[in-house]
């Protein structure tokens, strides 16, 4: 159990130190949490201007909702601390 709040918690570090990444998973978590995500997922599915690889690694970070919102929070969280 520890180890994977500890992996899970060096993944949350690590996007925090990637900021394009995290922009993209950020984006993602708001639209989970106002129920708009399988829109962006139809969306991303129908865009032939993206790369296949961009186009899988978001559809399967879609498939990981929970951790989209965890993600949010942990941000959330991190602001919070650095504005004290």
């Amino acid at each position: 159990m520890l180890g994977s709040l500890l992996t899970e918690l060096e993944t949350l570090e690590a996007l925090d130190r990637c900021h394009e990444v995290r922009a993209v998973v950020l984006r993602m978590a708001r639209l989970a949490s106002h129920g708009r995500l399988e829109a962006f997922v139809d969306a991303v599915g129908a865009d032939s201007k993206l790369d296949e690889r961009t186009r899988r690694w978001v559809l399967d970070l879609a498939r990981h909702e929970p951790f989209l919102l965890a993600t949010a929070e942990y941000a959330s969280l991190q602001s919070a601390s650095a504005g004290d």
